[in-house]
């Protein structure tokens, strides 16, 4: 079940920099080993047709690809959306 609509959730820029700003936390700890924390990505912009969205971005060591984190579309203690973020940015 998704949690977007739900009124008490925050918005996707607020869920997408706690889970960057978690994923800073874990780095500096020495607990992400094949990730670096990248900026927070954004993707639609009501002129294209699709309403804004942003998400948390891990890039993979040594390769350089870019992961999608997104938290705002499921429910608090619910795995997470992981996805290239290539794909991501395709979604509507």
């Amino acid at each position: 079940m998704k949690y977007m609509y739900d009124i008490r959730q925050f918005d996707c820029i607020d869920s997408s920099r706690n889970t960057t700003s978690l994923l800073l936390v874990l780095d500096q700890l020495k607990l992400l080993r094949y990730h670096d924390v990248d900026v927070p990505e954004a993707r639609g912009f009501m002129l294209d047709g699709r309403p804004p969205h942003a998400t948390a971005v891990l890039v993979e060591k040594p390769r350089g690809t870019k992961w999608s984190i997104d938290a705002w579309t499921v429910g608090y203690g619910r795995a997470l959306e992981i996805m290239p973020l290539a794909l991501w940015k395709a979604l509507d």
